[in-house]
């Protein structure tokens, strides 16, 4: 009996940890949508993955680079008028970090007509889900991606972007 109950107690615990990380997962990137939208590249800049800064040089080089990207979209065109989380995919653990592919869905104004894009970040995390860093997978491909970070690994898969599909306006 002591068995059982200590087996029911520990599916418990995990449950009840798997669904704490989802959450602050989702929390957290829609922070990172929201810091994309009101073009807060500080923010966008920190929240991205220390491996991804320290490559790049420097958080003020990754704001920059944020900020330039926004910049020639908006250029373009593109106006972003709302974004939200996606349905979050598995959580992997590869060594010390957790890590998910997560669908940003961005309501777009270009041309006088709206469209939904879908877009992917890989979230990861060092401190079991308690916070999240995310790299935009805009410039990034399954081949590429494990020299910014390496406990990619190809069992993960890779998110499909898709394309815009018009909507009503």
């Amino acid at each position: 009996m002591k068995y059982i109950l200590f087996i029911l107690l520990t599916l418990s615990f995990s449950t009840i940890q798997a669904q704490t990380e989802e959450g602050s997962l989702r929390t957290m990137t829609q922070e990172y949508i929201d810091a994309y939208l009101d073009q807060n590249f500080d923010k966008l800049a920190t929240m991205t993955h220390p491996n991804i800064i320290s490559m790049s040089g420097s958080v003020d080089f990754v704001k920059k680079d944020i900020a330039a990207d926004y910049k020639a979209l908006s250029s373009m065109g593109f106006k972003y008028l709302s974004g939200e989380v996606g349905e979050p995919g598995e959580i992997y653990t590869s060594g010390a970090e957790l890590l998910c592919f997560i669908p940003q869905i961005f309501t777009i104004e270009l041309n006088g007509e709206k469209y939904l894009s879908t877009s992917h970040v890989l979230a990861t995390s060092m401190t079991n889900g308690k916070v999240w860093n995310f790299v935009s997978l805009e410039r990034q491909d399954a081949s590429s991606i494990g020299i910014f970070i390496p406990s990619y690994e190809e069992r993960m898969g890779w998110p499909d972007n898709g394309n815009m599909e018009k909507i009503e306006n």
